[in-house]
């Protein structure tokens, strides 16, 4: 074999791993923006009472996970706050409204907005014929 047909196998391989780390970290960041999308959705067809719950739960997501100086969920833009939001649904058990294929992605960085966050949005309001509500 000569140092060409090696140097382009390495080369090959190096470019088929950057690939796979590429389609990984899209896939996570389309689930964290979906989470947000879906937490949205679902926060606006629960009750008073099991909103306020969802919003206890996110406090203390925000306060465990957080320094000490840590912003309160007003503080938070939309798009963090319904993060949070997302987790807390997950941690109460209460599923995704409107599709059931969708569960709650695990998120290791809640306060980071997805790049794809706006195009998410609009796909996920097309599909679902309707329009998200971030405010709460």
């Amino acid at each position: 074999m000569s140092a060409v047909s090696i140097l382009l196998i390495v080369l090959g391989f190096i470019g088929a791993i950057v690939l796979a780390i590429k389609l990984i970290w899209g896939v996570k960041r389309h689930g964290h923006a979906l989470n947000i999308a879906y937490a949205a959705h679902t926060l606006h067809q629960l009750s008073e009472a099991d909103r306020n719950a969802v919003k206890a739960v996110a406090s203390n997501i925000l306060r465990r996970d957080s320094a000490s100086t840590a912003p309160t969920l007003d503080q938070l833009s939309a798009d963090q706050r319904y993060s949070l939001y997302a987790l807390a649904l997950a941690e109460l058990n209460i599923p995704p409204a409107g599709n059931n294929s969708f569960s709650w992605q695990y998120t290791s960085h809640p306060l980071a907005t997805p790049a794809n966050m706006q195009s998410v949005i609009e796909l996920f309001e097309r599909d679902n014929k309707t329009k998200l509500d971030f405010k709460l």
